[in-house]
């Protein structure tokens, strides 16, 4: 009378990740985590942070003036 909806075990088998994919989460795994120093507490942090997260100083990537504009050099010559 009162039947499960859910699958049964043997109904429900295992997906696999597209192989571009499952090579992509291997890297990633593999990858040595980048580390940068709070400008405000001088602690050790992730990288990849917006802020810091022992003081909750925001950290912002210094760009200098002189990169960007070698860059935009760089471009220009690319592309001609």
């Amino acid at each position: 009378m009162f039947e499960e909806e859910e699958p049964k075990d043997w109904e429900v088998r295992e997906e696999e990740p597209p192989e571009r994919l499952q090579k992509k989460w291997d890297r990633e795994e593999t990858a040595v985590p980048r580390m940068a120093v709070c400008p405000s507490c001088k602690k050790e942090m992730p990288a990849g942070n917006l802020a810091c997260i022992f003081c909750g100083t925001e950290i912002f990537e210094k760009i200098s003036l002189s990169r960007c504009f070698f860059a935009w050099v760089k471009r220009l010559f690319k592309k001609g």
